[in-house]
């Protein structure tokens, strides 16, 4: 089977599993209301930062965030006149960003695996570099 038709079967079911992925979502969001916020950036809706330049950075979670630190703080300060894109896919993660850089960076969650919302997001960031821990 080529790649094309490998990635278009791909694109068929991650669409098809997107009701399962939303049902999903609103279970963790009874149980952590967290997961309810900002829900559409994980659908790459969200306001365009207008960036120039940017350095995509992607840490899942809190351990992937604190494992992060140390490169990120280099990296910004090697790249000091690009802007900072972190991204994670929990709330908990999204708190640690914002605990260690404030208004730093720019926090999103990672949209999910859907081509429009990933063309969406990558329209919007435009990352020259990308990380992904």
């Amino acid at each position: 089977m080529n790649l094309e038709i490998k990635s278009r079967l791909y694109s068929i079911a991650t669409f098809l599993l997107t009701p399962v992925v939303l049902f999903r979502l609103a279970v963790r969001g009874i149980k952590a209301p967290a997961y309810f916020r900002r829900w559409k950036e994980r659908f790459g809706v969200f306001p365009n930062p207008n960036f120039k330049k940017s350095i995509l950075i992607h840490a899942v979670s809190v351990g992937e965030v604190n494992a992060a630190i140390p490169l990120i703080k280099a990296l910004m300060k090697s790249y000091s006149d690009y802007d900072f894109v972190i991204t994670t896919v929990t709330p908990t993660g999204s708190d640690r960003v914002q605990q260690i850089f404030g208004n730093s960076v720019f926090h999103l969650y990672l949209p999910y695996d859907l081509s429009g919302a990933v063309k969406r997001f990558l329209r919007k960031i435009k990352p020259e570099i990308a990380v992904v821990m």
